[in-house]
């Protein structure tokens, strides 16, 4: 076969993104490396979910939006910090963390981030249908970019509930 002018540019795009996906990959497992350790040892969004369970079920649902009490039990719950972080979601929210509240904080976080890779992975298996095209440069395609996806991988290093609503 002769591959011509034509015929290369045609393959010019897929195979730059087939390039580009494993450094893409390399930067999501050095972020990973490098951010996990500090989200088990409660640096990461999940502290104040977590301690808005643990306040809701504990009978502090009155203090949820009080600063000093968030601070007060994120720094007793998940370890001192310098700031709390803020439960800014209504309120009825925060009966979703209940169950993980009952749970030390590491445990809590792993669990969380179990059930965010669930429900990532049915977005995915959803939204299947929906990538034959990238199906057709490589079989992998979809899978990888569902892995180097920035936000995604994002949500669920920080322990954040936005992959809730990806499902939805």
């Amino acid at each position: 076969m002769r591959v011509t002018a034509e015929s290369r540019g045609t393959r010019y795009l897929p195979d730059t993104l087939l390039g580009i996906l494993p450094i893409l990959l390399g930067l999501q497992l050095l972020g990973w490396l490098t951010f996990f350790p500090n989200a088990l040892r409660g640096h990461a969004d999940f502290r104040q979910l977590y301690a808005a369970g643990y306040m809701v079920g504990t009978g502090h649902a009155g203090e949820l939006y009080d600063a000093r009490a968030q601070q007060q039990f994120q720094d007793a719950l998940v370890g001192n910090d310098e700031r709390a972080l803020p439960f800014i979601r209504p309120a009825y929210q925060s009966l979703l963390f209940v169950p993980f509240s009952l749970l030390p904080y590491r445990t809590a976080y792993l669990a969380f981030l179990a059930v965010n890779l669930v429900l990532l992975a049915m977005t995915f298996w959803i939204l299947r249908p929906n990538m034959r095209n990238l199906s057709r440069v490589w079989p992998g395609l979809p899978v990888f970019i569902f892995l180097v996806f920035y936000p995604s991988a994002l949500a669920l290093m920080q322990g954040q509930d936005s992959i809730l609503l990806a499902g939805f």
